[in-house]
């Protein structure tokens, strides 16, 4: 976690905040109310649950109060972490207004830590504010940690107060005066039972030797399956039969890919580095830290130029690095919009929320029983309000449509391997969870193993039966706004992510009831919504008149 004063930031303004912010950090930011200067921030892992209070107004000081919890603590209060700047003046209103504050913080939590810069000279024993300042946190039972000059002018300005946990490793770095006129200082503190959130993924590792080996076996593996080789016709298999068909096929994909390329867990690390950070960035920091090293050893007036003069390399080959990968990610994505105005958004708004999670106590047959019920809800509204029926093209219907009731589709047609391969390599290589090898490597294999695919396929279509397996959908329940309480059951709406082949049997029955609606003529002539170029007809129709 890294603090910040006297951030010099106004409303709305979080471009140098959101550059000095690693990619798997986030930070909040409180500005100074009116004038210049001052304002206050902190920049932290995004995997530390940080959850920043609402803003305390005191006229002479400025606060950010950060709660830092975790799962493990069910009773247990928070630890509050404050960052303060006060700046330099009268001290009258400060001291009544700093020790409301500091009581107001030990009702709320038995664990407190407060930084900042407070301009005080504790390091002066006759200095009034000093003595003023240290009697109060002393009388509420605050713990004073530093010792040493945090300032060019050697004076103890910056502080770390701590209340009911104690403060280690403090270090108080020398001063580097191309960064601030204030030292940097670092410590630590432990919190028993606190562990880091990990998180865990399991992957595959599909070398090009691993993909070059499952092409090699797969076709010996179908072949030598008898229910995978189809000898007699369409017409003659049952339900069960079918669902034994599909069943084999996507097990032997399974099977095959698992013995060549098995599934392993995988602990994800939160450190990410940036994108841009690459060898060159990389070589040039390395010598800028050697020239401040030398510096610091001897002190010289030339070493400290050599190394004003790298620092500045770094920082400008840092800056252009940033530039151009930004330039080429603009250039690849151009004609996405949806993309540029989040690459916008992600480098101007603020960064002070993370992707919220959906709380323990919800279980998955909360979220079943839920959806459920509102499905049920929205059929019986259905009901209640359908129309009576009536038939049409009668006066009470009020329109005239001229419908040939002898033209029915009564059942759908086969398709050849051409036909599939053609709707299997224009759709979008997503991968379900059920899906038994994922879809890239799908396509790649439908080659050597269309025939099967092909089977299944028109087997369903013939019969008029969905296989059981193409029923099955992982239901993900997704937050409809980020801003909204992830503890209610209704801010979550529903997603069905179904089986890749599951979709594109949908899509060979959609393009059969459409080529027969439209080829009758059973299309609604005013329909301009979820059909190809209707909406620009309708365009040109208003432009017209």
């Amino acid at each position: 976690m890294f603090c910040l004063t006297e951030t010099w930031l106004s409303h709305e303004e979080y471009v140098s905040l959101n550059e000095s912010t690693p990619p798997s950090h986030i930070n909040t930011h409180i500005p100074r109310g009116t004038g210049r200067g001052g304002g206050v921030a902190a920049i932290y892992d995004s995997s530390v649950l940080m959850d920043p209070k609402p803003k305390l107004n005191y006229n002479s000081f400025e606060s950010l109060v950060l709660s830092l919890s975790h799962p493990n603590w069910k009773t247990l209060q928070p630890v509050l972490f404050v960052i303060v700047y006060r700046a330099p003046g009268p001290y009258s209103d400060f001291i009544s207004e700093f020790s409301e504050f500091l009581s107001s913080l030990v009702l709320k939590s038995d664990k407190v830590i407060i930084v900042g810069d407070f301009n005080i000279h504790v390091d002066v024993d006759n200095d009034s504010l000093s003595n003023a300042f240290i009697s109060l946190i002393d009388s509420i039972g605050f713990c004073q940690s530093v010792n040493k000059p945090t300032h060019c002018f050697n004076h103890t300005l910056d502080l770390v107060l701590s209340y009911g946990i104690d403060i280690e490793h403090l270090i108080v770095f020398p001063h580097n005066p191309f960064l601030s006129d204030h030292y940097l200082v670092t410590f630590e503190f432990i919190l028993l039972d606190y562990k880091p959130l990990g998180k865990t993924s399991y992957s595959r590792c599909l070398s090009d030797s691993a993909v070059a080996k499952f092409k090699e076996e797969i076709p010996s593996v179908f072949n030598s399956m008898p229910c995978l080789n189809l000898t007699e016709s369409y017409n003659n298999f049952s339900p069960s039969e079918i669902d034994n068909l599909v069943d084999s096929a996507t097990g032997s994909l399974r099977s095959t890919l698992d013995s060549i390329a098995p599934i392993k867990r995988k602990f994800l690390k939160h450190r990410r580095l940036a994108p841009w950070y690459n060898h060159q960035t990389r070589q040039l920091k390395q010598i800028a830290r050697k020239s401040e090293r030398k510096w610091r050893s001897s002190k010289l007036s030339e070493y400290r130029s050599n190394w004003q003069d790298d620092l500045k390399i770094y920082r400008k080959a840092l800056r252009n690095a940033r530039g151009a990968y930004y330039s080429a990610l603009i250039e690849e994505n151009k004609n996405n919009p949806r993309f540029l105005f989040s690459t916008v958004a992600r480098l101007t708004e603020s960064h002070s929320s993370i992707e919220p999670h959906i709380p323990i106590n919800l279980s998955s047959n909360d979220f079943m029983s839920f959806f459920y019920n509102k499905i049920i809800t929205i059929r019986e509204k259905i009901n209640h309000q359908l129309p009576s029926t009536v038939i049409s093209g009668s006066p009470s219907s009020g329109t005239s449509v001229n419908v040939n009731l002898d033209v029915y589709l009564d059942c759908f047609s086969a398709i050849d391997l051409h036909q599939l391969t053609s709707i299997i390599s224009s759709s979008k290589p997503s991968t379900c969870l059920l899906d038994p090898i994922p879809t890239r490597l799908l396509k790649e294999v439908v080659p050597l193993i269309g025939t099967s695919l092909l089977d299944m396929i028109n087997l369903s279509l013939l019969s008029g039966y969905v296989p059981q397996s193409f029923k099955v959908a992982v239901i993900k329940p997704l937050l409809k706004k980020s801003t909204l309480d992830p503890g209610v059951l209704a801010n979550y709406r529903p997603i069905s992510n179904l089986p890749f082949l599951s979709k594109i049997l949908e899509k060979v029955v959609a393009k059969e009831l459409c080529d027969f609606l439209h080829n009758n003529s059973l299309f609604e002539d005013f329909q301009s919504g979820f059909r190809v170029h209707q909406r620009q007809l309708w365009l040109k129709l208003i432009m017209t008149f």
